[in-house]
C-alpha cells in the first residue's frame, strides 16, 4: 500500500488495476489500497471526475459509486463532446475569425490565429463586446464607425458585409501608456441563422493587410487602396501580397488543419464513447465505431436501424431522426440497442449536422454513451420509490418528507385522510394549521432550530383529526444526507401516543394522588378515593362502596362529581347495588354499557357506561361517565391500576394501624412485666409487711402509666379503709378518704368494696363516677381520672386493698387479670412474711436435709448446665405457676438457658445479673418445686444449694413442729430425702460483738452502707442535716430505692432490739 497522499494519476492506474472499464467502485474499495483516508481518496476521484476521466453517481442515501468510462461511452455528454470537438477544430482553423452576438456584438468564440493576429487572449475578450475590447483610439477615429455601421447592416439586411481596408488602431499590450498601433484590416461580416430562420450569431472576419499597406506606403504607391471599393480593395490587398508570404500563410492554414485533424482523430480514438457518422437524411449509416458495444462498421450500411435497434424502438428513434432533420437541430434520444453480446441495452445520443460552406448539412457527427447501468439503476430506484410510497401509505403514522429549507414536499396517504387536509391546503407552512392553536408556536420553533442545527427533531403536540379532535402524536424527523455532508431532505413521520400520552397523564394523577395516600390513615383514604378515581379516570362521576363488617353488607360511602355538576344528579340503574355486590365477592373488575339508557338532560346525569373496581376486603370503587365510549381498554387498564394502588394503599394503612396498636400492646405488656418484675423482686428482698407496703407502693407510683398507689386496711366495723403506707400522693390526700361507709348504700365506696368482697374495682373516670364523688375533687387536682382497687387476698387471708391511680380515664381493661394476679402475689408475700416472723422466735429447729431427686427443676439445671445453683426465692403466681429467683456459680448464662429449654416445667427463663463469675436468673415454672414444697409445708427456706450430686436444704421450723413429721412429708414428695443433721438454736445478743456479727448477717452491704452514710450525714437529725434525694444522688442511686434500703435496714435493726428485749 502506498505511504503517502497518491496523486490522481495514480489513484486512476489503480482504479484501472481494480476494475473493468464501465465497472463502478466504491470510494472504500479504492481506498482500502492507500495508506490515506477515505477523505482524501474521495477528493482525489472527485478531481479525476471533473478531467473526465471517470464517471461517478450517488447511490442511496450517502453512498457513491466511481466508473472508467468503457469504451464507446460518455458519461451521458455526447452533446456536449462534440460540441467540445467543434469548438476545437473552429479554433484551430487558419483564419482569423470572431463569432459575435447580434445585439450587443459581445464575443462567443475566438480562433487562435485572430488572437495571435490582435495579441490578446482567450479569456480576456470572451464575454466582452467588440469595441470594449477595441475601443476607438489614436488620430483615426473612423474605423470604430465604419466597422459598427458594417455589422449593423448585417442585422438590417441579413446578409454578408464586405468592408474597405480600414484602418483600425488596436491598444498596445504591456504599454502602461494607453497607446495604439496602427493596424490595417479587411474585414468581412456574415450572419448564422438558427433553424427557425432568426439571426442567431455574425460571423467576423478579417485578415491584417498592414504589412501590404506598408509596403505600397513604401511604395509611393497609396492609390488603390484610397480609390478602391470594398471589393477592389480586397483584391489589390491580394495581388501586392507578396507569393512568398501568401504561399507561408497557405501552408501554415494547411499545416493547422491537418493538426485540427489529427486532434479529431485523437480525440476520437482517446474518448470511451460510441462515435458514428450518418448520411444527411439518415438513410445510411456512413461509419460506426462501436467500442465494445454495438458492432463496428466502416461501410456505408442502410440498414442500420434494423441492425442495431430493436423492433420495438425503431419508431420511436425514426421520428426523433425526423424531428432533428425537418428541423435541422441537434437529434438527441435515448434508446434502446442490440448490443454486439445479443443482450438489450440503453445509450445516450446526441448527433450533429455538419454544413457546407452553403450551410448544406452533408452529413452528420454523433456519439452514444452506455446509460445501460445507469438505466438498471433508476429502474430499481423507481422500483424501490414506488415499494416505499406503498409501504408509507399502509402504514398508520403520517409521513412527510422536507427539502433543506423546511418546505414540504411529499405527504403520505395517512397525512391526507386523518387531517382531511387537501395537497394545497399542507403546502408550505399550511401543516401548520393542523396542529393546536397551543402547540403551534412551540412546534414551529422547535423545528425551526432542527433546521438550524441539523440536529434531530422531535416534539409532542396534538394534531387536529378530520372531525375536529386533536390527539396527541410523537412527531419526529432525521436529516438526510449527500456523501459530503450536505443535508439533502428530511423525513419525518407523527405516530398517534394519545392513548399513551392520556394514560401517562393518568399515572402521573394517580401517582401523585399515591403519595398523598401513602401518609394517609383509613378514614382519610376512605374520604379520598372516589375523587381519586374520577380525576384520574377523566369520568364525570366516582362512588365507593365499603364493607361493613359487622353488617356484613356493602354499603355506599362517598359520591364524587366533576366541577358544576350536582350529586344529587346522578341516576343509578337498580342493578348497581348488586353488580358492585358481585365485584366485591367475585373480586375480578367489571364494565357495563348500556348505549340505550336516555342521555343526560338538564339536573339529571345518566351514566351510560361504568367500571366497577374492587378493592379487596375494603369495598369497590366506581367511575361512571354519560359517554358511552368513556370506559375503553385504557380505562380499564388504568381502573386496574387504580384497583391496585388503592387497595395497597388501604392495606399498608390498615397494617400500620394495626402495627402501631400491636406496638402499643407490646409496649403496653412491656411496660407492664417491668412493672410486676419490678414488684416481684422487691417482694423476694422484702422480709417484713412494711417493706412490701412500700415496695409495691413506691413501683407503681414511679411507673409511668400511674400516679400514685395506697395500700390500707378495712375496719369490720366501718368499713372504712385505712391507708398505712402510700407513694407518689400527699399524706394530706389521703386524709380526704371517708372513715365510715354505708355498705348497704347503693353505689358505695369502690375501694371499700374491693376489700369487703375480695374483687377487683375499677372506676373508670373520677370526673363521671358516681362512686368517686367523696374524693373526686381531691383525685382530680392530684393528676388522677382513673382508679383500679385491687384486694390482697391468699387462701381466704385477706391482707387489705391496693388502691392505683392513673393519669388517663378508661384505662385498659386488659390489665385487669394482671392487677388480680398481682394482688394474690403481693397477700402471698404478706402471707410469708407473717409465717417468717412466727418462725422468728428465741429458739428454732433447724434441719440439714440431703435430697436426690433428679426430677426438681434447680437439681436438674444444676445438672445439665454442670454448675453450683443458690436458691435465692420464690414468688406464686396465678394457678401452678410461680417465679423462682436463683443464683447460678461455674457455669456462663447459655448454658443454664439451654438446660432450662430441656426443662419442661420451665416456661421462661432471664438473666438479671451478674458479676464475679456469679449470674442471678429469673425463671417463670410451672407445677411444684421443692421451695415450695418446703413453704406450704410450714418451713422457712435459709438455704438451698444443687450440684450435679444433689441438693442439700437448711430448713428453719417453729420448735413446737415435729421434725420427723416435716421430714416425711418431703419424703412423700421427694423419695430420696434424707435427715443429715437437727439442731435447736437461740440467738440471745449479749455483747456489742453479737450485735456486729448479727448485723453483718442480717444486713445487706448496701443496707449498711445506706443506714450508715443516713446516720453519719444528720439525716435523723431534726430538722435534717441532708435529705434523702441529696443522698441518693451521693450514693449514685435512685431515690426510691434509697428510701427501699434505709427502711429494710431500719426494720431489721428493730427486730433485733425487740425481739432480743
Amino acid at each position: 500500500m502506498s505511504q503517502s497522499a497518491p496523486t490522481p494519476s495514480e489513484v486512476l492506474e489503480t482504479f484501472d488495476a481494480l476494475a473493468e472499464p464501465g465497472t463502478p467502485l466504491t470510494t472504500a474499495e479504492v481506498a482500502a489500497e492507500f495508506d490515506c483516508t477515505s477523505r482524501t481518496i474521495y477528493n482525489k476521484l472527485d478531481a479525476l471526475v471533473e478531467d473526465g476521466r471517470l464517471e461517478t453517481k450517488k447511490v442511496g442515501s450517502r453512498g457513491r459509486v466511481w466508473w472508467r468510462r468503457p469504451r464507446g461511452a460518455n458519461g451521458g455528454a455526447a452533446a456536449e463532446s462534440a460540441e467540445a470537438t467543434f469548438r476545437r477544430l473552429f479554433e484551430n482553423v487558419p483564419g482569423r475569425y470572431l463569432i459575435l452576438k447580434p445585439d450587443d456584438y459581445e464575443i462567443v468564440a475566438a480562433s487562435d490565429a485572430y488572437l495571435e493576429a490582435t495579441m490578446t487572449g482567450r479569456d480576456e475578450i470572451l464575454g466582452e463586446t467588440l469595441f470594449e475590447v477595441f475601443p476607438a483610439g489614436g488620430p483615426d477615429h473612423e474605423g470604430a464607425s465604419e466597422l459598427r455601421a458594417s455589422l449593423d447592416r448585417v442585422k438590417a439586411r441579413r446578409e454578408e458585409d464586405v468592408m474597405p481596408v480600414t484602418h483600425y488602431p488596436i491598444p498596445q499590450r504591456g504599454d502602461g501608456n494607453g497607446g495604439f498601433e496602427d493596424r490595417w484590416w479587411t474585414p468581412i461580416n456574415a450572419p448564422v441563422f438558427d433553424a427557425g430562420g432568426n439571426l442567431e450569431y455574425i460571423v467576423h472576419r478579417v485578415e491584417d493587410v498592414t504589412p501590404v499597406v506598408r509596403q505600397l506606403r513604401t511604395d509611393g504607391d497609396e492609390g488603390p487602396l484610397e480609390t478602391a471599393t470594398p471589393n477592389d480593395s480586397r483584391l489589390a490587398a491580394d495581388a501586392v501580397l507578396r507569393d512568398d508570404e501568401l504561399r507561408r500563410a497557405k501552408e501554415r492554414a494547411h499545416e493547422r488543419l491537418r493538426e485540427s485533424e489529427r486532434r479529431l482523430d485523437a480525440f476520437v480514438t482517446a474518448t470511451t464513447e460510441l462515435v458514428y457518422r450518418m448520411s444527411p437524411d439518415w438513410t445510411e449509416m456512413y461509419e460506426l465505431d462501436g467500442r465494445g458495444l454495438l458492432d463496428d462498421t466502416d461501410d456505408p450500411l442502410d440498414t442500420w436501424l434494423e441492425e442495431y435497434i430493436p423492433r420495438d424502438e425503431q419508431q420511436r428513434v425514426r421520428d426523433a431522426v425526423d424531428e432533428a432533420i425537418e428541423s435541422e437541430s441537434t437529434f438527441e434520444l435515448e434508446h434502446e440497442v442490440l448490443r454486439a453480446d445479443g443482450t438489450r441495452g440503453w445509450v445516450e445520443s446526441r448527433a450533429v449536422p455538419i454544413r457546407d460552406e452553403e450551410g448544406a448539412i452533408v452529413e452528420w457527427f454523433g456519439a452514444a454513451t452506455d446509460v445501460t447501468e445507469r438505466k438498471r439503476i433508476e429502474h430499481a430506484l423507481r422500483e424501490s420509490e414506488e415499494r416505499f410510497r406503498a409501504i408509507a401509505n399502509l402504514v398508520p403514522d403520517l409521513m412527510w418528507s422536507n427539502d433543506p429549507d423546511g418546505s414540504v414536499s411529499w405527504y403520505n396517504q395517512q397525512w391526507f385522510e386523518y387531517t382531511g387536509q387537501s395537497h394545497e391546503d399542507a403546502t408550505e407552512d399550511g401543516w401548520l394549521d393542523a396542529i393546536h392553536p397551543a402547540d403551534r408556536e412551540q412546534s414551529l420553533e422547535s423545528f425551526r432550530r432542527s433546521l438550524d442545527e441539523g440536529e434531530p427533531f422531535r416534539h409532542e403536540h396534538r394534531i387536529r383529526r378530520h372531525d375536529g379532535e386533536y390527539r396527541w402524536f410523537l412527531a419526529r424527523a432525521r436529516p438526510i444526507e449527500d456523501d459530503d455532508g450536505t443535508i439533502s431532505r428530511w423525513f419525518g413521520t407523527a405516530t398517534d401516543i394519545h392513548d399513551e400520552y392520556e394514560t401517562k397523564a393518568a399515572l402521573e394523577r394517580l401517582s401523585a394522588a399515591s403519595q398523598e395516600l401513602i401518609g394517609a390513615d383509613s378514614g382519610e383514604i376512605a374520604g379520598r378515593v372516589a375523587e381519586v378515581a374520577r380525576e384520574v379516570l377523566g369520568v364525570e362521576h366516582a362512588a365507593l362502596w365499603r364493607y361493613d363488617e359487622t353488617a356484613g353488607d356493602l354499603e355506599r360511602y362517598d359520591n364524587r362529581v366533576g366541577a358544576g355538576r350536582d350529586v344529587d344528579a346522578v341516576e343509578y340503574p337498580d342493578e348497581v347495588d348488586e353488580l358492585a355486590w358481585d365485584v366485591f365477592v367475585g373480586d375480578e373488575l367489571a364494565v357495563a354499557r348500556d348505549p340505550s339508557a336516555p342521555e343526560s338532560g338538564p339536573g339529571v346525569l345518566t351514566l351510560r357506561s361504568k367500571v366497577l373496581i374492587p378493592l379487596g376486603r375494603h369495598g369497590v370503587l366506581c367511575g361512571g361517565s354519560p359517554r358511552p365510549e368513556a370506559v375503553d381498554e385504557r380505562t380499564v387498564d388504568i381502573a386496574e391500576t387504580i384497583g391496585a394502588t388503592v387497595e395497597s394503599a388501604w392495606d399498608r394503612a390498615e397494617g400500620e394501624h394495626q402495627l402501631a396498636e400491636r406496638n402499643e400492646e407490646l409496649e403496653r405488656l412491656d411496660a407492664l412485666n417491668t412493672l410486676i418484675r419490678g414488684i416481684d423482686r422487691a417482694l423476694v428482698e422484702a422480709d417484713s409487711l412494711e417493706a412490701i407496703d412500700a415496695a409495691v407502693c413506691e413501683h407503681l407510683a414511679e411507673a409511668d402509666r400511674y400516679e400514685f398507689a395506697w395500700v390500707g386496711d378495712r375496719d369490720p366495723g366501718t368499713g372504712a379503709v385505712t391507708p398505712r403506707e402510700f407513694a407518689g400522693v400527699d399524706r394530706g390526700y389521703l386524709e380526704t378518704l371517708p372513715t365510715g361507709i354505708d355498705e348497704r348504700q347503693t353505689g358505695a365506696d369502690p375501694i371499700a368494696e374491693a376489700a369487703r368482697t375480695g374483687e377487683l374495682r375499677v372506676v373508670s373516670d373520677v370526673a363521671i363516677d358516681p362512686r368517686a364523688a367523696s374524693w373526686r375533687e381531691a383525685t382530680l387536682e392530684r393528676g388522677a381520672r382513673s382508679c383500679i382497687a385491687i384486694p390482697l387476698v391468699y387462701n381466704g387471708s385477706r391482707y387489705g386493698v391496693l388502691a392505683v391511680y392513673a393519669s388517663r380515664p378508661q384505662p385498659d381493661a386488659r390489665d385487669h387479670a394482671v392487677f388480680g394476679e398481682l394482688g394474690r402475689t403481693i397477700a402471698h408475700a404478706l402471707n410469708a412474711v407473717e409465717t417468717k416472723r412466727t418462725l422468728l422466735t428465741d429458739s428454732v429447729i433447724e434441719l440439714t436435709i440431703d435430697v436426690r431427686e433428679p426430677a426438681d427443676v434447680l437439681s436438674r439445671l444444676a445438672r445439665e448446665a454442670d454448675c453450683e445453683i443458690e436458691f435465692e426465692g420464690l414468688v406464686p403466681r396465678q394457678g401452678d405457676t410461680a417465679r423462682l429467683f436463683f443464683r447460678a456459680t461455674g457455669a456462663d448464662p447459655e448454658p443454664v438457658r439451654t438446660a432450662a429449654s430441656r426443662v419442661p416445667t420451665v416456661a421462661e427463663i432471664q438473666t438479671l445479673s451478674s458479676g464475679n463469675g456469679e449470674y442471678e436468673f429469673e425463671a417463670t415454672v410451672t407445677g411444684g418445686t421443692l421451695a415450695s414444697h418446703v413453704v406450704e409445708n410450714g418451713g422457712v427456706v435459709r438455704s438451698l444449694t444443687a450440684t450435679d450430686e444433689g441438693t442439700t436444704l437448711v430448713v428453719d421450723l417453729p420448735a413446737a413442729d415435729s421434725a420427723r413429721t416435716f421430714v416425711e412429708t418431703v419424703r412423700e414428695e421427694y423419695t430420696h430425702t434424707d435427715l443429715v443433721s437437727r439442731r435447736t438454736r437461740d440467738r440471745p445478743i449479749t455483747t456489742r460483738e453479737d450485735l456486729r456479727d448479727v448485723l453483718d448477717e442480717r444486713f445487706t452491704d448496701r443496707q449498711r452502707e445506706v443506714l450508715e452514710t443516713a446516720y453519719r450525714s444528720g439525716f435523723f437529725e431534726s430538722p435534717r442535716v441532708r435529705t434523702g434525694r441529696e443522698l441518693s444522688e451521693a450514693l449514685d442511686i435512685a431515690q426510691p430505692t434509697f428510701s427501699h434500703h434505709l427502711r429494710e435496714a431500719q426494720r431489721r435493726l428493730c427486730e433485733l432490739a425487740f425481739e432480743n428485749a
